[in-house]
């Protein structure tokens, strides 16, 4: 993990301030070489329609905007990624869980998908596609993923101070993987 960012804000409440952070992961993963296996893409009987349309609905409208094709939600990488959020644990799983991207985010109080989402597309602003570096957003944009599959789990992060938890933690997974070395070129648009 390279850092993480942090934004503090005081609540309004009248009493004494509460401080509600976000707080973002700006680890990536990097693959060498291409996935060829794909997990199977069925419509979700899991997850909720309403947790499954957010995380889908923020990661194509970000897609749309930089020229690829919508994602498909798969149960398969939706189970992998519950299984690493539910370790608890803020760092990647190092492909471990399958031949998958992954991206992170973590955050208390009402750190939604939508917001974790969010945080990794704005990463687009540090885009150079003349040296280009893998990160979420490159990872989100990427043309040769079709499939995603997210979760979240309540934890008490040790990254993060106590007086914030529990931390809602957000994992998604992503076949084919992105971020592939000497591929940008061909996969992000900026």
């Amino acid at each position: 993990m390279r850092g993480n960012i942090v934004a503090v804000t005081p609540s309004s409440s009248t009493t004494s301030p509460t401080y509600s952070p976000t707080i973002v992961s700006v680890a990536t993963s990097t693959t060498t070489t291409p996935s060829t296996s794909q997990p199977t893409s069925e419509p979700s009987n899991t997850y909720p329609p309403g947790v499954v349309n957010a995380y889908l609905e923020s990661h194509n409208s970000a897609r749309a905007a930089h020229g690829a094709k919508p994602l498909t939600w798969s149960d398969e990488l939706a189970a992998a990624a519950q299984s690493w959020a539910n370790n608890c644990v803020f760092e990647h799983s190092g492909g471990s869980l399958g031949p998958y991207g992954e991206n992170l985010a973590a955050g208390s109080g009402d750190y939604s998908a939508d917001s974790g989402v969010e945080a990794w597309v704005n990463e687009a602003s540090q885009y150079n596609s003349a040296s280009p570096t893998p990160s979420h957003f490159t990872q989100v944009v990427w043309k040769g993923t079709s499939q995603l599959g997210c979760a979240v789990a309540s934890c008490n992060l040790a990254n993060f101070d106590s007086q914030f938890w529990p931390v809602k933690f957000h994992v998604c997974e992503y076949s084919s993987p992105g971020n592939v070395i000497g591929q940008f070129s061909v996969n992000v648009e900026a």
